[in-house]
């Protein structure tokens, strides 16, 4: 039989276990929640009266080919890190390009998966198949944002894409 002491001392080791535990519980769904990558917003502009162009070696250029400054960005639809960057490269495109201050060149990497690399072909196909470089960048706001607020597959994207810019899937 357990005395009166020995049952006071199990219950406060349960509490403290338990109390442990929920601690760790809700840090964790803390560290998930905030670990999310945030939505990558779609830019406000049309591109549609930018100068849009492709260089022979396959990036996607937008803005004036004049322009005293080019920046250069690769980037992957799917990296979360490029996910967290598309707000800053709204800025850019807003605040430089827009103007005719630069002009942004934007590189394709492909390197992380099977739909990185289809995300990478649906960019480049929206250009392809629509015959315009102005649908490049439709299709790379869509992309980030189907990446980030839907976690679409490369193959939904690719329907939703399709559909977004009346495509032939």
């Amino acid at each position: 039989m357990k005395s009166g002491k020995q049952k006071q001392q199990q219950q406060q080791t349960f509490l403290l276990v338990g109390g442990v535990v929920a601690a760790a519980v809700v840090v964790f769904v803390a560290i998930v929640a905030f670990s999310q990558n945030a939505i990558a917003e779609r830019s406000a502009v049309d591109f549609s009266q930018l100068e849009t162009n492709r260089t022979s070696d396959g990036a996607f250029v937008l803005g004036d080919p004049n322009a005293p400054i080019t920046v250069v960005e690769f980037a992957d639809f799917a990296c979360p890190h490029c996910q967290d960057y598309k707000d800053t490269i709204n800025d850019f495109i807003e605040e430089f390009v827009v103007t005719g201050k630069a002009r942004l060149e934007f590189r394709l990497i492909a390197n992380l998966g099977a739909d990185s690399t289809q995300y990478a072909k649906l960019a480049e196909c929206a250009a392809d198949l629509s015959g315009s470089d102005s649908n490049f960048w439709v299709a790379h706001e869509e992309l980030f944002y189907y990446a980030t607020s839907q976690r679409m597959s490369g193959d939904q994207a690719g329907r939703e894409l399709a559909k977004k810019l009346d495509l032939n899937l």
